[in-house]
């Protein structure tokens, strides 16, 4: 199954990269190599079903969104991003692909349909914490019953600590009118998944040469788990 995973990924890159040549623009090219680095490196496409609805929360230039509905034809793909700029350049680079649709909406009000997964990489450290636990316990509400929520952030304690700073100056320079990213510790994240009714399936600090991401996958459980997040916040950040 990883080979043929490998093989459907390694097809998906070259589809994308030669839309990219075609109508991609200049941000679209500069993210590319960082996002298909941490989907392989992760194993993304393990972690999804061949098909059902995947919501990508914050879709930005499209790359994850486009490269999981190339691999993964019978799968219905979502793309959710309040910056309708960066929409206009993912509906041109998503041209004639059938199982994706990109929705301009603010995540932290979107009305989720019922989803087998939802994707969510680099995105929610741009929210308080507060709207962090929000936008997390909406999304597993509307999960199926053993449904992932897949999410990437960034590692505040790497083994080589330096990448944790990149990460801040990466995020300033790519993003330089957001407030200061709301990065937190591992532990405030699972529990947060506990909270939220999910079952912990892997937490992965990936390979990168210069930032510190981190992989975390949670299982909707069965039955209603969810704790309702506290009106006083976040129980850690």
């Amino acid at each position: 199954m990883t080979s043929r995973n490998d093989d459907r990924v390694h097809d998906a890159e070259r589809a994308l990269r030669r839309r990219l040549d075609r109508c991609g623009n200049w941000f679209q090219r500069l993210q590319f190599p960082y996002k298909t680095h941490v989907i392989r490196e992760s194993g993304l496409l393990s972690y999804l079903s061949p098909d059902g609805t995947l919501v990508d929360v914050g879709c930005g230039t499209g790359i994850v969104s486009c490269l999981v509905a190339l691999a993964l034809p019978d799968k219905r793909v979502i793309g959710v991003d309040t910056d309708r700029r960066r929409l206009d350049w993912c509906t041109r680079l998503a041209d004639g692909i059938p199982n994706i649709t990109f929705l301009h909406a603010d995540v932290q009000h979107y009305t989720f349909p019922p989803i087998q997964e939802a994707v969510c990489l680099d995105v929610l450290h741009h929210l308080r914490p507060t709207a962090q636990d929000r936008l997390v316990f909406s999304i597993v509400a509307n999960l199926q019953p053993g449904g992932r929520f897949i999410l990437f952030e960034v590692d505040t304690n790497p083994a080589q600590k330096w990448k944790y700073w990149m990460s801040l100056v990466v995020d300033h320079v790519l993003y330089p009118f957001q407030e200061r990213a709301n990065f937190r510790r591992a532990e405030a994240l699972l529990d947060l998944f506990r909270r939220a009714g999910l079952e912990t399936e892997i937490v992965q600090p990936l390979p990168s040469p210069i930032v510190a991401p981190i992989l975390y996958v949670g299982r909707r459980l069965a039955g209603d788990g969810a704790v309702a997040p506290s009106s006083s916040g976040p129980a850690g950040c």
